[in-house]
């Protein structure tokens, strides 16, 4: 079996602590994972999101919760020499649907497991300087992403929709799936220098693409539902009249959908479990993946353990 913990179960697990605290509870972690045959992977995902908060108010902290963070992600999923992670989305992708390597994403896989490490070794400024290029450039791209998911979400909210039609009824058609599975897929493919933007038309309002695309946009629709569900539950959110797209937790949902890729998956026939209390991700696994009809999440039956759940099921 393999676990993967989100960004929230590694601040809640070091919350409050020492150094020495969550060495001593991260060693009794790797330990008791060894003697049930559980391998702990580093999402990268979830790597990024934290060093986008190494320097938070222009200022490294050496023992601030956010390095403190990316210390335990290192010592629960490698040593010295080696680390196990999840790659990101867009590599995932690149395989699966188009059996493509994606340089770019793996790039700054690379770039994100060397700063992990560093700050695991030395977490000193000194230490970090070769890589403040690299820092920069993760936070940029995170910055760059939120704030384009922030003006979809506005643009969304400022529309007027027919008589009768809601923003849920939208969400949950088969038509705005398709829609964004579509774009992200698009997105994908321009990267990998499989179609260009000029493959990409409007006519009357409709965009058309090549039909490799939309066959693997159905294909992503089957292989990935649960990024879709929780895309889907946000986007019913906007009937709300407070409805807040430059909320915080709002713009972090990118980053949990790109987690939620690796739910209901396996490596060689193991489970891969997430360990998160997101209600979000909770509610949009559950939905598409019913307990009753899992097949891949044993011993738990279900693809979602909360922090609590998984210390008391290794009894530390």
């Amino acid at each position: 079996m393999y676990i993967v913990f989100d960004t929230n179960a590694y601040r809640n697990l070091i919350l409050g602590k020492t150094i020495e605290d969550i060495d001593e509870i991260i060693h009794k972690i790797v330990r008791r994972q060894e003697e049930l045959g559980i391998i702990s992977l580093m999402s990268t995902t979830v790597a990024r999101e934290l060093i986008c908060h190494l320097f938070d108010n222009g200022v490294f902290d050496a023992t601030g919760d956010c390095t403190k963070a990316i210390r335990a992600i290192y010592e629960h999923c490698g040593d010295i020499e080696t680390y196990k992670l999840v790659p990101l989305p867009e590599t995932q992708l690149s395989r699966e649907l188009f059996g493509m390597d994606n340089t770019k994403a793996e790039e700054q896989q690379k770039a994100v497991t060397e700063i992990v490490f560093n700050v695991f070794k030395n977490p000193t400024i000194d230490n970090l300087n070769p890589y403040l290029y690299n820092i920069e450039k993760i936070r940029n791209h995170n910055y760059e992403a939120e704030c384009a998911f922030e003006n979809m979400l506005s643009t969304m909210k400022g529309m007027a929709l027919p008589n009768g039609v809601t923003f849920s009824k939208i969400a949950y058609s088969e038509a705005f799936k398709m829609e964004t599975a579509t774009a992200y897929i698009c997105a994908l493919a321009i990267d990998l220098g499989i179609i260009q933007n000029k493959d990409i038309r409007i006519n009357s309002s409709k965009t058309i693409v090549p039909s490799i695309i939309k066959e693997k946009a159905e294909e992503y629709l089957k292989r990935y539902p649960a990024p879709m569900e929780m895309r889907s539950n946000l986007i019913a959110k906007l009937d709300m009249s407070n409805f807040n797209p430059s909320k915080k937790d709002r713009l972090n949902q990118i980053w949990d959908e790109q987690i939620l890729h690796l739910v209901n998956h396996q490596i060689c026939g193991e489970p891969i479990i997430l360990v998160t209390s997101d209600k979000g991700m909770i509610s949009a696994v559950d939905k598409v993946y019913p307990a009753s009809t899992s097949t891949t999440s044993e011993p738990f039956g279900k693809h979602i353990i909360s922090i609590d759940e998984y210390l008391s099921y290794l009894n530390v």
